[in-house]
Parts: structure tokens; sequence; C-alpha cells
């Protein structure tokens, strides 16, 4: 019916107030034979329905922001609202590609909620829904990285109340809050599992540390410094700690931890007598210390009591730990 003009014109008969009637007119035919029409029946729904869309000047149905091309219908100017839309696979750009993709569960009670912001607001990503805690997962596909992109500030909340970003010199700092504490660790006990961790250099760059603190100890280029005063267990997460009996007014015993194989890193202590009181390193059970020539007994022990002697000591296996510099005179026991 190519370049045909058809003409609808209404059946007033009586019919159910839920359908309309349509007399179909061919109008480009002569006028003696436009008789040949036929009526159609088109349902419109409810009794009260009483418009068939149509597209009127590139309108579809009458609706100013809407048209369509036959096809396709194209809202315009905020044209488009719904509540509570169903979205089967995913929300596509103009394209037809994905940019949005979706996956169900069945039965789902929670959900990502969006909220906008005015001016210097956050824009919010939350998890919700009907659980009274919700885990909120970001995951990659494949050996794909999860990457955040700031100018500012990587920023966590809550109780951790951290900061990763520049520290104004072009340097990457992690920042707490003044009632947190910070630390690397392969769980939530630092000293168990068999994985390293470790603060790694750049090329020859260095790492450094500096801290004001020197209730537990403080950093001195690169070594803890800890002066203490009374008996002390060394633990494995210290080594390469400068510990002194500075301060104190009798014998100060340090107790190294159980000896290990390096893996890859050996134990390392130094010990430095700052205070006129005999400073005593003793061994673990069934280790051994040795300073040259001389071997201690199982769990055995070191002295001395001269201010400026200093011994380091390293654990070159899982019994033994030797004396890599030795100042002074030192009773091996």
């Amino acid at each position: 019916m190519a370049n045909k003009k058809i003409f609808a014109m209404p059946v007033m008969d009586g019919a159910p107030a839920s359908i309309d009637l349509f007399t179909i007119v061919d109008v480009s035919e002569p006028a003696a034979t436009q008789n040949k029409s036929m009526t159609v029946a088109i349902l419109l729904g409810a009794s009260g329905d009483t418009e068939l869309l149509r597209n009127s000047g590139g309108k579809f149905g009458g609706v100013a922001n809407a048209t369509s091309d036959g096809f396709n219908v194209t809202f315009s100017n905020d044209g488009l609202r719904a509540t509570s839309p169903r979205f089967i696979t995913d929300i596509s750009d103009t394209n037809g590609n994905a940019i949005i993709g979706f996956t169900v569960t069945g039965s789902a009670v929670n959900f990502l909620n969006i909220t906008n912001a005015a001016t210097g607001g956050a824009v919010v990503a939350q998890a919700a829904g009907s659980d009274a805690n919700i885990q909120l997962t970001i995951q990659s596909k494949g050996t794909g990285n999860v990457q955040i992109s700031s100018s500012g500030e990587v920023r966590f909340g809550g109780a951790m109340s951290a900061t990763i970003g520049d520290d104004g010199a072009g340097n990457t700092r992690i920042k707490v809050g003044a009632s947190s504490s910070f630390g690397f660790s392969n769980d939530n006990n630092p000293n168990a599992g068999t994985v390293d961790c470790r603060l790694l250099r750049n090329g020859n760059g260095v790492v450094r540390a500096a801290s004001n603190n020197n209730g537990t100890g403080s950093w001195l280029g690169g070594i803890l410094y800890a002066a203490k005063t009374g008996n002390y267990t060394v633990t494995d997460v210290e080594s390469g700690s400068f510990f002194t009996n500075e301060g104190a007014a009798g014998t100060v015993n340090f107790t190294l931890p159980a000896a290990a194989s390096p893996n890859p890193s050996a134990l390392v202590y130094v010990f430095y007598i700052q205070a006129a009181q005999t400073l005593t390193v003793t061994a673990g059970a069934g280790d051994t210390i040795r300073l040259a020539g001389s071997v201690s007994a199982a769990a055995g022990n070191i002295s001395a009591n001269t201010v400026g002697n200093c011994v380091k000591l390293v654990c070159i296996n899982a019994t033994e730990w030797v004396a890599e510099s030795i100042v002074g005179t030192w009773t091996v026991t």
C-alpha cells in the first residue's frame, strides 16, 4: 500500500466501552471506490481509556518529550521517569554497548545505593538492604587490578581513620588518626603465619622511618632504638633494633626470641650498655650464643657492666646466635 492515504473514522454503534470501532477508508482511491472500507475493533484497555497512541509531528502518543522513528522511542529533557524500573541484563550507551551490567540474585534483599550531593558534598556509593551488616566488594576480572585514581587523598573512615596521599613534597604517605595505631602484618597476629611483610626500597633508595615516641622505642637512622630499665623479652618483629639499658638502676636481662633460620632475612639485634649496670642477653631454650671462640650453654647468656660495651648478635640457624661485632669484654655463660 505504498503512497496510500488511510483515514480512520470511529463507528458509533453502541460497542462496548473498552473497544472502539473504526472504519478504515483508503482516501487515495477515487471517490467512487472509497466505499471499499472495512471496520476494525481496537482494544484500548479499561473503559476509561480514550486515546489511541500515534505519532503526530514525530511526537509519540502526543507526549512532547517523546519521539519515535517507527522502531525506537526517544525521550528528551527528563522525559523518561520511572519508579523501580526493571532492567534485565544491562544499561547501554548510544552505540548499544553495555555501560552497566546486572547479575540477578534470587530473593535479593541487599543492594548498592547511590546518593548524589550538593555543592561541596560527597557522592556516596553505599551497601544498603535489610541485613544489619553488609559487605561491599569491588572485584576485578582475571588478573586485572582494582585501581583508585585520585588527585587528593584516599581516606578510610570509621575506627581505621587513615589516609593515603601526597605529603606535599611529592612523597606518598599513609597517615593515621591521633587515636589510631599503624602496622604492616600478614595476619591479625603479626607473629602468625609464614608470609613475610616487608618495606622495600626502590633502586638505590633507602627505607626511612621517624618517631617522636620514646615509650617503646624511637627510630634512629632506620634502626629502632629502645631503652629498657627492666627485664625485657625481645620479639622477632623487633629484628634490627638497638637496645640499651639507659636509665636502669639495676640489672636488665634481655631474653632473645627462639632462634630461626634466615627466611630470607636473619634476626639481628644490638645491645649497648649506657648505664653502669649489668646488661645480660639470654638465649631461648636449646639455643646458644657464640662470641668469637666462646660459646654459651643451651639457654645460656652473655653479660657485661661497662659503659660503652656493645655486641651485635645475628641468628644464623635454628639454634645458634653469633656475634657479628663485639666492643669490650663480655662474660659467656
